[in-house]
C-alpha cells in the first residue's frame, strides 16, 4: 500500500534560464499532450517530438487509408453476419473507424507519459538549470516550498534572479 503522507504528491522541477523567464514542471502525466498533442509539443518547442508525432499521423493516414484488409473483415465481420441474419456493407468502414480511435488514443497517451520528461530535457538543453525539485499536491504549494527553502537559505533577502 501507499504511505498516506506521500499520496497524491507530484514531483514539481523548477528551472531557471540567466535571460529566460523560470520555468516550473510536473513530472507526470500531461493531460494537454494527451489531449491536443501537437500542439502541445509546437508550444513547448519540441520540435523534434512534434515531427515524429506528425509523420506518425501521416503514415497511419496512408494504412488507415487503405484499410481493407480481408482477413479482419471476414473474422470480425461474417459472425456480425450470421447472428444477425442480415449482411452489413458498414462493416469494414466501422472496422476503421473503431481502428483509428484506439491506434490514436494510444498514440496520445504513450506521448502524454513522458511529455513532460522530454519538456525538462530540452529546457536542460535550451541553457536551463534545475533549480529545485520538490513533492507537493499542487503546483501553488510547490512554489511555496520553494520559496521558503529560498528564504531559509538567503535569510529572507532579496530575490532568485
Amino acid at each position: 500500500m501507499s504511505d498516506p503522507a506521500t499520496a497524491g504528491l507530484f514531483e514539481y522541477r523548477f528551472y531557471e534560464h540567466p535571460v529566460l523567464y523560470p520555468r516550473a514542471v510536473r513530472m507526470d502525466f500531461s493531460w494537454p499532450a494527451m489531449l491536443i498533442g501537437p500542439l502541445w509539443f509546437a508550444w513547448r518547442k519540441l520540435w523534434v517530438r512534434l515531427a515524429g508525432t506528425l509523420a506518425t499521423l501521416f503514415v497511419f493516414g496512408l494504412v488507415n487509408g487503405s484499410f481493407d484488409n480481408p482477413f479482419l473483415v471476414s473474422v470480425l465481420c461474417k459472425p456480425a453476419e450470421f447472428f444477425l441474419d442480415q449482411y452489413d456493407p458498414e462493416c469494414a468502414e466501422n472496422l476503421r473507424d473503431w481502428w483509428s480511435f484506439l491506434f490514436l488514443g494510444a498514440m496520445n497517451w504513450l506521448n502524454a507519459l513522458d511529455a513532460n520528461k522530454h519538456w525538462a530535457a530540452d529546457l536542460e538543453r535550451r541553457g536551463y538549470e534545475m533549480t529545485h525539485a520538490v513533492q507537493a499536491r499542487s503546483l501553488d504549494e510547490a512554489k511555496a516550498k520553494v520559496a521558503r527553502a529560498f528564504a531559509a537559505q538567503t535569510g529572507g533577502v532579496g530575490h532568485s534572479r
